[in-house]
């Protein structure tokens, strides 16, 4: 480049662009995602979801920059920063569970039940083998009244976490809902065994003797 401004073929200004150029021709998608966070560390959010931008179109399915543009995204474009998500658990990203689970729950405290639904219906699949993730479906679906397919939700989540106390009070409270009471008490009295410090749950199960 030198020779070439040497030559007249280049200007100063000229140089300067040129060696911009060269420089951003050389930048990896992390760099571009590594960008997004600091200026999201400073309150820039416009220029975060530029560089986020940037690093998913030289990577499209890099995890970390999915999830960040993800995040940037809830306020003005909810439909789209769940896409990303989606996107970024499908490329592999790590605690996409928990990451999922804890968007589905900022929906639901938002008021957003039938959003928490279908991201937790996509997500799923993709994550199966979380017992929380069918856990908290169960419990949005029972908000719903949806009584069966709540119990099978929690059915689910008791042979993926069989030591947990809340999935079976959840069960429970399903199989109540069904008004299949010998079932919900078996699930009760199994939720006591596990952790019997739990007063609620020794009511609820009062209140459902015979």
């Amino acid at each position: 480049m030198k020779r070439l401004q040497a030559l007249g073929y280049l200007g100063a200004s000229d140089l300067g662009q040129a060696k911009a150029l060269a420089a951003e021709a050389t930048r990896t998608p992390g760099s571009f995602n590594n960008e997004g966070l600091l200026w999201r560390s400073h309150g820039e959010h416009a220029r975060a979801r530029q560089a986020f931008e940037r690093a998913l179109a030289l990577e499209p399915r890099y995890p970390s920059a999915l999830w960040n543009l993800s995040e940037e995204l809830t306020t003005d474009s909810p439909d789209r920063a769940d896409e990303l998500l989606l996107a970024a658990l499908e490329a592999g990203l790590a605690a996409g569970a928990e990451r999922a689970l804890a968007r589905a729950r900022a929906w639901h405290e938002q008021g957003e039940l039938g959003r928490s639904l279908a991201l937790l219906d996509r997500a799923l699949p993709l994550r199966h083998e979380d017992a929380s993730l069918w856990l908290w479906r169960g419990r949005f679906r029972l908000e719903k009244n949806l009584c069966a397919p709540a119990r099978d939700d929690f059915r689910q989540a008791a042979k993926l976490a069989p030591e947990s106390a809340l999935v079976q009070a959840s069960l429970a409270t399903a199989l109540a809902c069904l008004n299949d009471l010998p079932g919900a008490r078996a699930a009760l009295r199994r939720s006591l065994e596990l952790d019997p410090e739990q007063p609620e749950v020794r009511k609820f199960l009062t209140t459902l003797s015979p």
